[in-house]
């Protein structure tokens, strides 16, 4: 029951982060070219961007809830949800088609949700030393700050929102045991990093879709946003495949399909976006 609880909260939340999606993209494409820091700027400026943004920011309470009853393992992949309430909504409000390719990725999304919840390893609340865990996200902080330093857009923004957003779903996790642990400091500094992180993430996002088309950009980021985190959990996390039904085997059933389905479904999605941009 605690899973299932953990599933219905990530859901929640894939629904708030999924759901800005569209408008932050519109915004940013109404933008000239820039470097990422003073794409970000004007972007603040719009009452719009700032909406979508708050839809966005709702989801991470909710991912943290669900954090603290369920394994990284299971949430991350639990994200992928949001594409199929994006794609409903785009059906239901917009009126927009859907075919069978849209309808058979959603039902694997679904499908491979369902296999991780039996499948997941046993949540927990112990981590890695802080040096292991600095060895993976310093770099990946430094790779999602890179393009803020370097003035970089396209594909070099692109890779530093993948880190950003990798990174994120690692601290995120600290911040849920650090609730669990009662660990203030710990608390207050991996959420301090988490919005860092976060904020650079969305920048980059932004920037790479200035000059990549949309339905590259999302999918390749969705994938490393997913994969990343849960293949970083047994390393970190004590997150153990080996005590899972099949020996580890399920998990990677299971996230196979919800990649399978979430790839044409953020290209259709993003795809849409474009079009309501034009």
């Amino acid at each position: 029951m605690r899973e299932l609880a953990g599933v219905g909260l990530a859901a929640a939340a894939a629904v708030c982060f999924d759901g800005a999606v569209a408008w932050q993209a519109h915004e940013a494409r109404q933008e000239e070219p820039m470097r990422a820091g003073h794409l970000l700027a004007r972007l603040l400026r719009r009452r719009r961007w700032l909406l979508a943004t708050a839809i966005a920011a709702l989801g991470w309470p909710l991912q943290l809830a669900a954090l603290s009853l369920a394994p990284l393992t299971l949430v991350q992949p639990t994200l992928a949800l949001g594409l199929v309430a994006l794609l409903a909504a785009s059906a239901i409000v917009l009126h927009e088609p859907v075919g069978r390719v849209e309808i058979g990725a959603a039902a694997m999304i679904i499908g491979g949700v369902v296999v991780l919840g039996f499948s997941a390893p046993d949540h927990g609340d112990t981590h890695s030393g802080l040096l292991a865990l600095l060895v993976v996200i310093v770099p990946l902080a430094a790779l999602a700050l890179g393009p803020w330093l370097r003035h970089h857009r396209g594909r070099p923004a692109a890779l530093g929102a993948a880190a950003g957003f990798v990174a994120t779903g690692l601290t995120t996790k600290l911040v849920s045991d650090g609730f669990s642990t009662g660990d203030v400091a710990a608390i207050v500094c991996w959420a301090a990093l988490t919005a860092v992180l976060a904020v650079a993430g969305s920048a980059d996002d932004m920037a790479a879709m200035q000059d990549l088309p949309a339905t590259r950009v999302a999918p390749a980021i969705l994938v490393a946003e997913i994969v990343g985190p849960v293949l970083l959990a047994p390393l970190l996390f004590g997150e153990t495949w080996s005590q899972t039904p099949g020996g580890g085997v399920w998990i990677v059933v299971g996230l196979v399909a919800v990649l399978c389905g979430a790839l044409p479904l953020a290209a259709s999605t993003t795809s849409a976006a474009a079009g309501s941009s034009a």
